[in-house]
């Protein structure tokens, strides 16, 4: 399937995230960890509006031609945070950015979904998402060792030459295929309708809610973590520039390699409680963060990398069997907005926090958090949420 085969490559190239481990120091350089903080919101508010406007786009305006946006767009956006001179400057690309990933989101999981099931093929879409996670952890993990290297270099050459990436991207989404699923022709009122209806998708009956919200809830602390924390626990441990980016690429590539394991596994069955199993071990890794030292500190941050996938794969299989192809690109990036708020809402504070309060602490808030919102959310032999877990 040559979707399938370009949806790898793709991946790879929209993943070469070489400022991977130096993106902290690459911030604080405009003003310390309050800028990180205020870049951080910037990021993450801009992606919350991006996704409301974009998120019906893939399904009525063709995901072929969403991708092809999304990919010129991050191009355009990364280079310029590359050259960008001042906070401003960062900012402004940042914006820039969330609208092309905004315009990904959903789109891209939801056109590999559909190509396998116009081949009839849709029960592999765990394995093909996790070669797809593990692809991306891999891209991780050479472009995060070069990363450090090429910050000594300059700065901003990290992000460029993530843009250079993008933008061979871009060409190769021209190759893509439109799947035939439940495409509808694009007008003002479809689209106005799309919105609506895609996200009332997700709360369509008593079932689905129980089962959005409690992955929601898992979702949301994950993305504190990997949107941020995770790097900010690392750069506090002391690591060097080059350091975090050998360190970014070795976690990357035990993420690559946890991942195509769990999918496989998850495929065949072999596992009960899959998901339930993985965030156990994730809030575990967390409530240990204040009593370990500084190496064993970082194994954990090792531990959420491995884990960070599996879970996200599963959410997203949950989620996909239970959208209609033609409200799936825009239920999932309804889902993706959703998670985002809370992150939004308390990132400035995290984030301005961790100069008065030590970083371990806060993760070990936020694991507590999590444990208390699974195990409020699994109670009950018959609750529908504890069944998806499985």
């Amino acid at each position: 399937m040559r979707n399938i085969r370009l949806a790898y490559w793709i991946t790879g190239l929209k993943y070469s995230w070489f400022w991977l481990g130096i993106w902290i120091l690459y911030y604080k350089g405009f003003g310390g960890y309050t800028a990180v903080g205020i870049l951080e919101v910037v990021m993450v508010v801009t992606g919350i509006l991006a996704e409301i406007p974009t998120g019906a786009v893939g399904d009525l305006l063709g995901k072929r031609t969403t991708l092809i946006i999304a990919t010129f767009v991050l191009a355009f956006s990364q280079i310029w945070m590359g050259f960008a001179p001042d906070l401003l400057q960062v900012a402004l690309s940042l914006i820039t950015l969330n609208i092309g990933y905004a315009f990904m989101s959903g789109t891209f999981e939801a056109m590999i979904y559909d190509t396998l099931k116009d081949n009839g093929k849709e029960d592999e879409y765990d394995r093909v998402l996790g070669n797809v996670t593990a692809i991306t952890y891999v891209s991780f993990a050479v472009c995060g060792v070069i990363g450090g290297f090429l910050y000594k270099l300059s700065p901003g050459l990290p992000f460029i030459m993530n843009g250079v990436g993008m933008a061979v991207a871009w060409i190769l989404t021209f190759f893509l295929r439109e799947p035939r699923v439940d495409t509808e022709k694009f007008t003002l009122s479809t689209y106005f309708k799309q919105n609506i209806e895609g996200s009332k998708h997700l709360f369509r009956n008593v079932t689905l809610k129980k089962i959005t919200f409690g992955l929601l809830f898992i979702a949301v602390i994950m993305i504190i973590m990997n949107e941020g924390y995770n790097d900010i626990l690392m750069v506090e441990y002391g690591f060097s520039e080059e350091i975090l980016g050998i360190t970014s690429a070795i976690f990357a590539l035990c993420g690559g390699l946890g991942s195509i394991w769990a999918g496989r596994l998850q495929q065949k069955g072999r596992i009960r409680n899959f998901l339930l199993i993985s965030v156990g071990l994730y809030v575990i890794s967390l409530l240990v963060s204040p009593f370990v030292g500084m190496y064993i500190g970082a194994s954990m941050v090792l531990v959420r990398f491995v884990l960070e996938p599996i879970i996200g794969n599963r959410i997203s299989g949950i989620l996909n069997r239970n959208i209609e192809s033609k409200y799936r690109a825009t239920s999932l990036s309804t889902f993706s907005m959703l998670s985002k708020i809370p992150y939004a809402l308390t990132v400035f504070f995290i984030t301005s926090l961790t100069d008065k309060v030590p970083a371990t602490s806060i993760g070990l808030v936020l694991g507590l958090f999590l444990f208390v919102g699974v195990l409020f959310n699994i109670r009950g032999k018959r609750n529908s949420f504890a069944h998806s877990m499985k």
